[in-house]
């Protein structure tokens, strides 16, 4: 499955992030040296990390949220809500897709170690076109079960 694979995926930028932090600050520590690019690569490895595993936690339904009023969720409710999740996942996903494209026409790359922004802006829109089917899934069946 994608998402097991994006699971994955997310968990190794979670490990090599660890990593490298232990890295640089050991090397700054014993060594007095410092890493080149050291805080675009941690940018770049947890933004992998979270929009990976966001889509693991949109298959799932295991978002983070705080009940402050507890309400029986009514069927049309929950499908509207899946509907829109599905509308702003798809905006996400147009918007990263053009920022990927400009980024590439344009030859955009990091300042430090220079690596071309459109590889980042198509891993993003990918996962955002994952989580969007995920989101088109949910409203569909949301809506069967509503008519039933």
């Amino acid at each position: 499955k994608i998402i097991a694979v994006m699971y994955k995926i997310s968990g190794a930028m979670f490990l090599l992030t660890a990593v490298f932090t232990a890295a640089s600050v050991l090397a700054r520590a014993i060594l007095n040296i410092e890493f080149i690019g050291y805080y675009e690569l941690m940018g770049m490895l947890s933004g992998i990390a979270i929009i990976c595993s966001l889509a693991s936690a949109e298959e799932h339904s295991v978002h983070v949220k705080i009940d402050i009023i507890k309400f029986s969720d009514h069927k049309l409710i929950r499908s509207v809500r899946y509907f829109l999740l599905a509308v702003m996942y798809l905006g996400l996903m147009l918007g990263q897709f053009i920022a990927a494209y400009e980024s590439w026409f344009r030859s955009y790359k990091t300042s430090m170690l220079e690596v071309p922004i459109y590889i980042f802006y198509s891993i993003s829109a990918c996962c955002f076109m994952f989580i969007s089917v995920i989101a088109i899934k949910k409203t569909i069946k949301s809506l069967i079960e509503l008519r039933c």
